[in-house]
């Protein structure tokens, strides 16, 4: 399965435009310390090159490691399947940029600034569900899911003490 990746000033855009929303906070420390971020499409393609679905996260946040500055000026890079993102509305475009740049650890402690890579974890998952909602069929699906347990633990008896 042969892989493709490319620019595209079109979510260059997008990654500016979440990054900088003045409505929310999130990203504050990612501006203040001129963090770059770089982003790029990566497309999987079948035997005959023909776009295919990719498999796995749709975005990834990899930290630029010393030795790859040479090749990039960004801090971090923001790789984003291009089968899952074209085939998305605008809103959950959005919402998938956000969570990637949710990945993103900048830290300022005694005048230094620690960057890194969060693992995934509730407050990453919560910012962005927050913001935009279910905006896939997997959250859809987690969401009936939770509903379904909060609604069996509300009708459970409570013990007697």
């Amino acid at each position: 399965m042969p892989v493709e990746y490319y620019l595209d000033d079109a979510l260059t855009a997008q990654v500016t435009s979440v990054t900088e929303d003045k409505n929310h906070h999130e990203f504050k420390a990612i501006i203040e310390h001129d963090i770059q971020i770089g982003s790029f499409f990566k497309l999987h393609t079948d035997k005959d090159g023909e776009p295919k679905a990719g498999t796995g996260p749709t975005v990834v946040v990899q930290k630029v490691s010393a030795t790859n500055r040479v090749f990039s000026s960004a801090d971090y890079l923001l790789i984003v399947d291009a089968h899952a993102y074209n085939g998305s509305t605008p809103h959950q475009q959005k919402a998938m940029i956000h969570h990637g740049l949710m990945k993103i650890s900048v830290e300022e402690k005694n005048g230094h600034v620690k960057k890194g890579v969060r693992k995934p974890d509730i407050v990453e998952f919560n910012a962005t569900i927050t913001r935009y909602g279910t905006y896939s069929e997997d959250l859809l699906g987690l969401k009936e899911v939770f509903d379904e347990v909060a609604t069996s633990v509300s009708t459970i008896p409570k013990a007697k003490k």
